[in-house]
């Protein structure tokens, strides 16, 4: 419910004159019969966030784009490839590189494609960390 909430804010600020508390009030009374957010239901909040799409704001909230899950896992494997290459792995073998994202998250991991984005982006952070620490360590 917090996220429609959100999402009502977010379209409320796209809506000329709604800036107004009083305004506000008075338009959510026009659209729902009630003057509070705290009072209106998941019905209320659905015809409100219509009649804000009406009076103009965007349906859909900006968002950032995401990186597909593919690049991910593809981008995973080359910074894996990378520290391969600069002998730091003994070897890059794809059994290696998930037993490395199974102490990485203390959990097990079968595929890196089944990951969530988040764990999936831990483990990029952690390889980009790794190398940068090497980078660093080789221009010393």
């Amino acid at each position: 419910m917090s996220s429609d909430f959100s999402a009502v804010f977010a379209r409320r600020k796209q809506v000329p004159g709604l800036a107004d508390d009083e305004v506000w009030r008075d338009y959510m009374e026009r659209h729902t019969g009630l003057r509070s957010l705290k009072q209106l239901s998941p019905g209320h909040l659905g015809l409100l966030l219509d009649a804000l799409a009406k009076d103009g704001a965007a349906k859909g909230g900006q968002r950032r784009a995401s990186t597909p899950k593919g690049d991910q896992v593809a981008l995973i494997r080359q910074y894996w490839s990378d520290l391969a290459a600069a002998g730091h792995i003994e070897d890059a073998d794809e059994a290696r590189l998930l037993a490395w994202a199974v102490r990485q998250l203390k959990r097990p991991v079968d595929r890196l494609e089944w990951l969530s984005g988040a764990d999936k982006s831990r483990l990029i952070q952690a390889l980009k960390g790794w190398l940068g620490r090497l980078k660093a360590k080789a221009g010393k």
